[in-house]
């Protein structure tokens, strides 16, 4: 997925199973508008955690939510388009954050980005993300 930033231009989100926004804006991703994501909203309300699922962001909504997910038995892929969690934070904030994640089996994939996003077939197949990055 392209997502304009302030200040960076334009970056690129990848995930390798499904996508989940949380950043409370609209997305020109292609493909988004027929997979149904969800947003924080929809995961916070939800009454089960899908087997796989992607979250995409590193700030704290995204981070918590997937804690959140992973911990209910959600595999969690977390892109990320820089190099870190939690960047807005203090510097010693985000990588122990993503150390524990990781040990938890949050896969966090640095420099990634999702590039589209599609359905294998019927309206509830996998979703199949297109992605760049690590």
């Amino acid at each position: 997925m392209s997502v304009r930033t302030l200040g960076r231009g334009t970056v690129r989100r990848a995930a390798p199973h499904a996508v989940a926004l949380w950043t409370g804006t609209d997305t020109a991703l292609p493909g988004l508008d027929t997979v149904r994501p969800w947003t924080n909203r929809e995961t916070t309300g939800a009454d089960h955690v899908p087997g796989r699922l992607a979250v995409v962001g590193a700030g704290v909504v995204a981070v918590g939510l997937a804690t959140a997910c992973q911990a209910l038995g959600s595999q969690v892929t977390l892109p990320v388009c820089g190099d870190g969690l939690l960047t807005r934070m203090e510097p010693f904030v985000g990588e122990p954050v993503a150390d524990e994640l990781r040990a938890a089996g949050v896969d966090i994939r640095t420099r990634s980005a999702i590039t589209s996003v599609q359905r294998a077939g019927s309206p509830d197949d996998d979703v199949r993300p297109a992605m760049v990055g690590s």
